[in-house]
């Protein structure tokens, strides 16, 4: 269940990077959102864990904070390698 919050608070991260700060333009709304749900997915269930003392199954707010980072994270990272390379 909690994975299903990382990955709405990812897809909500990619959609105001979006609108807001100009993020992922050329690629569109869809992909930023799909980016900052796979970077809140990666953030929350492995970088998390490994930094963040977490209770054993069940839901966290901490992780989902950190979720939001990662998300917000790989969508500047996706913005970098998009101007650099245009891929």
């Amino acid at each position: 269940m909690e994975t299903l919050f990382w990955i709405v608070i990812g897809g909500a991260v990619g959609w105001v990077g979006y609108a807001r700060f100009g993020f992922n333009e050329e690629r569109g709304r869809t992909i930023s959102m799909i980016l900052g749900a796979v970077g809140a997915v990666v953030g929350a269930g492995t970088i998390a864990p490994m930094l963040l003392t977490l209770p054993a199954g069940g839901f966290s707010v901490p992780a989902l904070l950190f979720a939001g980072a990662t998300a917000a994270g790989a969508l500047a990272l996706g913005n970098m390698i998009s101007r650099r390379w245009g891929i």
